[in-house]
């Protein structure tokens, strides 16, 4: 498996296609499209050529936002970890200082034990007629450094 920085239309069209496939399954409404710009990453994770994932990062000053989470099941672990190392290192590139998330709160457990991602709020998403869902925060510099001790 690999993990790339999508860059032409096929690129975006795979991405968004994963996420509306991804999203359908799960019931939820469709993800909107994520654009390529200065201020915005969307990482593909190939597996033999097929996009089996995808992440985007919206990058504002020091910060950054992770969205649009969209991974095939049959390659879920694997692919989040290909993912979030890949992400970690475009923040690195960019000197970004911190990270925010919105989550679902079944997968919380995995942001705080491998990145130390922090709580900061719980709710739902009211655009995606109340699914449940948590913001968390965490320092990039924590974040590698976690990740590289796990």
């Amino acid at each position: 498996m690999t993990v790339r920085i999508a860059r032409n239309p096929a690129d975006f069209e795979a991405a968004d296609g994963l996420a509306a496939d991804v999203y359908r399954v799960s019931g939820l409404p469709q993800p909107l499209p994520i654009r390529a710009g200065e201020d915005r990453v969307v990482l593909l994770a190939e597996d033999d050529g097929e996009v089996v994932g995808t992440m985007a990062l919206v990058f504002c000053g020091s910060g950054a936002v992770a969205t649009r989470f969209a991974i095939q099941r049959r390659s879920v672990l694997f692919c989040w970890s290909m993912l979030v190392a890949e992400a970690l290192s475009e923040m690195a590139k960019r000197h970004v200082d911190f990270m925010a998330t919105s989550v679902n709160p079944a997968t919380q457990d995995r942001w705080r034990r491998c990145l130390g991602l922090v709580t900061v709020a719980r709710g739902t998403y009211e655009e995606l007629s109340g699914v449940p869902a948590v913001v968390m925060v965490g320092s990039v510099d924590a974040m590698r450094k976690q990740w590289d001790r796990r």
